[in-house]
């Protein structure tokens, strides 16, 4: 009570109110943060697997142009193309 008769209003008392919503406020943060970061794992794993595709795409082309060479390569895609058409 101070001198008035009026309780006194304690901050050492609210100050661990104060600490814990922080706290929460923060460990709120860390969860959304890991899950991002997650989210970011996958995206970079999912584009770590379409560049080994398009590596192995290429291969097989580079493969291809030096068993037939550029004109046979040439003459199977028009095959194919011609074939897909009908």
């Amino acid at each position: 009570m101070t001198e008035q008769g009026l309780p006194a209003t304690d901050d050492a008392a609210r100050a661990p109110s104060n600490l814990d919503r922080e706290i929460g406020r923060l460990e709120g943060r860390v969860d959304s943060l890991e899950r991002t970061v997650e989210r970011l794992e996958n995206s970079v794993n999912g584009l770590l697997r379409i560049i080994d595709f398009a590596k192995n795409g290429i291969r097989l082309i580079y493969a291809a142009v030096g068993l037939i060479g550029i004109d046979g390569l040439v003459r199977a895609a028009l095959f194919v193309t011609h074939w897909h058409g009908q």
